[in-house]
């Protein structure tokens, strides 16, 4: 029964949701990230479409990692979307997956999360989901509208409704992530 005791009691003290605010004052001091206005309204797109809709993960920072007694836990993935939703509703609770790691495995993980490299890359066949796309949808992909146009050409699916078909001309592909270009068969 003690085993149980202990879950409940880190629980109660590292709950499941937090809110923007109460993460904006964890924020991980050597976060290596950053983001740019025109990514950023992007994003801001994206959460106002959808929704937080992966976990931002905390650290617990515990004695028995090698924390002094009292330190307080680290945002380790998810800073650019606390920092938006903090200026949006800063009350609202969101979910945090806590994990109890030691500094080196805190910022290990932070990099690990937020590496564009370790999420894999886009297949030949991001061009017909993109084309498959309504037009009011294209701007949520995450994707500039530089970068949409270079996968799918100059003239985006329809806007909205019935009727958006796959482009008759097949266009070069280059992934924005890790610059590979796929030529058409």
């Amino acid at each position: 029964m003690g085993k149980i005791v202990e879950i409940a009691d880190w629980w109660a003290k590292y709950p499941q949701e937090a809110t923007p605010s109460q993460l904006h004052e964890i924020f991980a001091d050597y976060n290596p990230r950053g983001i740019e206005d025109e990514n950023r309204a992007r994003l801001r797109k994206i959460l106002d479409r959808f929704g937080v809709v992966e976990n931002l993960v905390a650290n617990r920072r515990s004695v028995a990692k090698g924390f002094a007694k009292g330190s307080k836990p680290a945002l380790v993935s998810g800073h650019r979307r606390s920092e938006l939703l903090a200026s949006i509703a800063p009350d609202v609770p969101i979910e945090v997956r806590w994990v109890d790691e030691d500094l080196d495995g805190e910022k290990t993980l932070s990099l690990a999360l937020n590496n564009p490299g370790a999420q894999g890359h886009f297949l030949p066949s991001l061009e017909d989901v993109l084309a498959s796309l309504h037009v009011d949808s294209l701007g949520l992909t995450g994707f500039s509208e530089e970068q949409i146009k270079s996968m799918i050409g100059e003239n985006p699916p329809p806007p909205g409704g019935e009727g958006t078909t796959r482009l008759d001309q097949k266009n070069s592909v280059t992934c924005p992530e890790c610059g590979t270009t796929f030529e058409p068969e």
